[in-house]
C-alpha cells in the first residue's frame, strides 16, 4: 500500500459513511422516527462544515490549495448567482401575505439553506483521495437504499409512509425513485462499459420499477438510452466483459421476471398497489384521468398562476396546497412568480451549460434527470439529491478537467517526448 493511500484511508472512511448516512436519506428516517435527537438538516450543515472546515485548514497552510478552492468558486459564478437569485426572490417575496410561515419558516428559508449546502458540498472533490473514491462513495449509497427498499417489500411498512408501494429510508417512492436514479447517473462511467456498473445500474432500475414511481421508470428509460449512446460501444469489449455484461442483464430479466409474476399475489397481500401496478404493466390505458390527483392538482396550479404571474402567491405557498403542483416550473411560478421561475431555469439551465462545455457526461446525465423530474415533483430544492449532488458534480467536473496532463513514459534508451505530444483529456460528445 502507498503511503499516501495509507493517509487518506480514515478520511475514505468518513466520506463513505457520510454517503451512505445523507445521500441514502437514513438519517431522515432516524429523525422522524424519534431515533435522531438532532435535525436531519442541521446535522448534514454540521458533517459539511466540519468537512469543509478540514480543507479550508490544509487551503491556508498552502497557496496552491487556496488556489484551487477560489477557482472552484469563480469557474461557477454564473451558477452560483442564479442559486443566490432562487434564495434571493424567495426572500423578498417573502413578504406577500400568503407566503407559508409554518414550521418557523422553513420554506422561506430553505432557498438561502440550499445554497449553502450547494457551495459546502462543492468542497469535497477538493479532499484528498476523493477523485479516486467517489464512486465508492456513491455506489455504497446506492446499495443502501436499494436494501432500504427491499427490507420494504419484505416487510411492507418497515420504512415507507405508503404500506403498498416500497420506499427505503425516503419514505417517499418518487423521491426514492429520483434518488435511485441521479446516483446512478452521477457514478457510471460513461466513457466504457463496466459490469460493475451495469450490475448498480440493473440494481437501481429493478428498486425503482419496485417503487412503482411512473416518473422515475422514465427516468430510468432515459439513463438507460443516454448511457448505451455513449458507452455501448461493443468493439471496446473483451470477452471476459461480455460474459460477465449479459450475466448480469439475464439476473436482472430473471429478477424482473420474478417481480411481474408475482404482482398478482402482492396486489392481493396488499403489499402493492394494484391500480398503479395495472398502469404500469399495460392492464390499465389511463396513466391520467380527469379526477386524479395529478390532474387536479394542474388544473389548480394554472388557476392560481393566472391569479398573480409576476409575483405570485408567497413563498412556500404552494407547500399548502392539496394535493401540490408535482411540478417544479409551476411551484416556482406559484410561489416566486416569473422571478422564481427565471433563476430555477437559469440555475438548472446554467449547470447544464457548465457540464456540457466540459464534456462532463454524469453531470449532464444529471441534469436532463433533474429537469425530466422537475415535471413531476415540486419538492427538488428539499432533496439533498439536487443540494449535495449538483455540488459535488459542479466541483468535480472542474477538477479532473483542470488534472495536470498525462505524459507518455517511454522505455529507458527512448527518447522523451516533446512536451507537445502530452496525452489531454479527450472531450466526450454528447
Amino acid at each position: 500500500m502507498k503511503v499516501s493511500t495509507a493517509r487518506t484511508l480514515p478520511l475514505h472512511a468518513v466520506m463513505l459513511l457520510f454517503f451512505c448516512v445523507f445521500l441514502s436519506q437514513a438519517d431522515i428516517f432516524l429523525m422522524v422516527s424519534g431515533v435522531l435527537p438532532v435535525s436531519a438538516a442541521n446535522l448534514l450543515f454540521a458533517a459539511l462544515l466540519a468537512l469543509a472546515l478540514v480543507l479550508l485548514v490544509r487551503a491556508a497552510l498552502g497557496a496552491q490549495l487556496q488556489g484551487r478552492v477560489i477557482n472552484t468558486y469563480r469557474r461557477h459564478m454564473g451558477v452560483i448567482a442564479a442559486l443566490v437569485g432562487v434564495a434571493a426572490t424567495a426572500a423578498l417575496l417573502s413578504t406577500l401575505p400568503d407566503t407559508n410561515w409554518d414550521d418557523g419558516g422553513k420554506y422561506v428559508f430553505l432557498p438561502t439553506y440550499d445554497v449553502v449546502i450547494i457551495l459546502l458540498s462543492m468542497l469535497l472533490p477538493l479532499l484528498p483521495g476523493f477523485q479516486q473514491g467517489y464512486r465508492t462513495y456513491l455506489g455504497a449509497a446506492l446499495l443502501v437504499v436499494v436494501a432500504s427498499v427491499a427490507a420494504d417489500v419484505v416487510s411492507p411498512g418497515t420504512f415507507s409512509a405508503f404500506r403498498n408501494r416500497p420506499a427505503g429510508f425516503p419514505m417517499n417512492p418518487n423521491v426514492s425513485a429520483f434518488l435511485l436514479v441521479a446516483l446512478a447517473a452521477a457514478l457510471l462511467d460513461y466513457e466504457r462499459v463496466r459490469p460493475a456498473h451495469l450490475l448498480l445500474l440493473a440494481l437501481s432500475a429493478l428498486a425503482v420499477l419496485i417503487t412503482l414511481s411512473r416518473g422515475g421508470m422514465l427516468s430510468v428509460a432515459v439513463l438507460l438510452g443516454y448511457y448505451l449512446y455513449t458507452a455501448g460501444d461493443l468493439r471496446r469489449w473483451n470477452p471476459r466483459r461480455q460474459a460477465l455484461a449479459l450475466l448480469v442483464l439475464a439476473g436482472g430479466a430473471a429478477g424482473l421476471f420474478a417481480l411481474v409474476s408475482s404482482v398478482d399475489e402482492a396486489a392481493e397481500a396488499g403489499i402493492v398497489d394494484e391500480r398503479r401496478m395495472a398502469v404500469v404493466m399495460g392492464q390499465e390505458r389511463g396513466v391520467m384521468t380527469a379526477d386524479e390527483e395529478r390532474f387536479v392538482a394542474l388544473l389548480t396550479s394554472a388557476q392560481l398562476i393566472r391569479e398573480s404571474p409576476l409575483l405570485g402567491h408567497g413563498t412556500g405557498y404552494s407547500m399548502t396546497m392539496t394535493p401540490g403542483p408535482h411540478n417544479m416550473f409551476l411551484a416556482q411560478m406559484i410561489n416566486n412568480g416569473i422571478p422564481g421561475l427565471v433563476c430555477y431555469l437559469l440555475a438548472v439551465l446554467g449547470s447544464l451549460r457548465v457540464f456540457w462545455r466540459r464534456g462532463y457526461r454524469p453531470g449532464i446525465a444529471f441534469i436532463g434527470l433533474l429537469l425530466l423530474n422537475s415535471l413531476f415533483s415540486h419538492n427538488l430544492l428539499e432533496q439533498r439529491t439536487f443540494t449535495v449532488l449538483l455540488g459535488v458534480l459542479l466541483s468535480l467536473s472542474y477538477q479532473l478537467a483542470n488534472r495536470p496532463p498525462v505524459q507518455w513514459r517511454e522505455p529507458p534508451g527512448n527518447p522523451a517526448p516533446q512536451p507537445s505530444q502530452s496525452v489531454q483529456p479527450t472531450a466526450a460528445r454528447w
